[in-house]
This record gives structure tokens, C-alpha cells and sequence, in this order.
């Protein structure tokens, strides 16, 4: 595999998780608790986030040559597709997570926090969520392992309704506006 394209795949999900890890803690400096509620049980929501992160290591770890267990055989045009997916869900999950700015939270807001329709936002309601789904994809095509697709299904499952439970809450705390927002916006693309 080509250095730079590894490089790439590892530092995309690296620097991802260390300005989570730098931004909660610069916010709760201030006085702001990224950390909210899970709308869902606690056990799934949790065991799905950090699924996430087993997930795009195996990413890293198939371009290192290293299988954690034995994949398909691989085509090549669909390890490019993956590569493709990968790439392209960081790029929308960081623009969807800049655009939130101090308005990001893990689950739902213990406090009073935004409604952000701007950006990206104006394109995707769940533009965050739709990066991820397509770094699944990514990995997926990319390592051609029946082990990943099938976590991959699981998170994919279970973040969707945590979609739909936040956008629940969204409906209670913006009334009008969210559902407004709602006819105009796609939930995902």
C-alpha cells in the first residue's frame, strides 16, 4: 500500500478522536459539558461508540497487511470505492463537527445548546451521522471482512435510532422551527 494513502487512513480517525478529546476538555474549561444524555440505552449507545473506534482500526490495521480474521478476496475496484468512502465520511463528520462548534454534544444536551442550520446543515440534518455511515462503508469495502460488515451493520442500526431519538428531542425543544427545518432538510442526504 502506498505510505501516504496509510498515513491518510491513519490519521484521519487519529486526529478525529484527539480533537474530541481536546475540544471536551477545552469546553468544560469553560464551563460547557460536551457529555450528554444517551437517548438511548446506555450500554448500547456506549458499546456503539466505541465500536466505531474498533471498526476504523480494523481500517488501520487491514492497510498494515494485519487481518484480524481471515477476509474475502479483495477486488480491487471496490478497495478503491472504500478508500473513496472513507475519505469522503471524515471530510463531511469533520465539516458537520466544526459546524456544531460548542453546540456538539455526545447524546442529548444537558443544557440549553443551538440549533444549528447553517453549513452543512443546510444540505443534511444528520450530516455528522451520514460521515460515519460512510466510513462503515469504507471499511467495509476497503478490508472485504465479514466481521467488520457485521458491526458495521450493528452501529449503523443503532446510531440511526439514536437519529431518530434526538431528533425526537430536537422536536420538543424547537417546536415550529425544527419541523420546519424537517420539510426542508433530509434527515441524511
Amino acid at each position: 500500500m502506498n505510505t501516504l494513502l496509510l498515513i491518510i487512513i491513519t490519521i484521519l480517525p487519529v486526529s478525529f478522536l484527539l480533537q474530541l478529546f481536546i475540544t471536551e476538555y477545552l469546553l468544560f474549561k469553560k464551563g460547557i459539558k460536551i457529555s450528554g444524555t444517551p437517548p438511548i440505552n446506555r450500554y448500547v449507545f456506549y458499546i456503539s461508540k466505541y465500536s466505531v473506534v474498533i471498526l476504523w482500526s480494523g481500517m488501520i490495521l487491514d492497510a498494515l497487511n494485519f487481518r484480524i480474521m481471515s477476509s474475502l478476496p479483495k477486488i480491487q475496484f471496490l478497495t478503491y470505492a472504500g478508500i473513496f468512502f472513507y475519505i469522503t465520511g471524515f471530510t463531511i463528520l469533520y465539516i458537520g463537527r466544526f459546524s456544531l462548534g460548542k453546540n456538539f454534544r455526545y447524546g442529548l444536551s444537558n443544557e440549553k445548546s443551538g440549533f444549528v442550520t447553517d453549513g452543512i446543515y443546510k444540505v443534511s440534518r444528520n450530516p455528522m451521522y451520514f460521515g460515519l455511515f460512510l466510513t462503515f462503508t469504507g471499511c467495509v469495502l476497503f478490508t472485504f471482512n465479514i466481521l467488520y460488515l457485521i458491526l458495521a451493520l450493528f452501529i449503523t442500526v443503532v446510531h440511526h435510532s439514536i437519529v431518530l431519538h434526538e431528533e425526537k428531542e430536537l422536536r420538543k425543544r424547537f417546536g415550529d422551527t425544527f419541523e420546519d427545518y424537517c420539510k426542508k432538510v433530509r434527515r441524511y442526504i
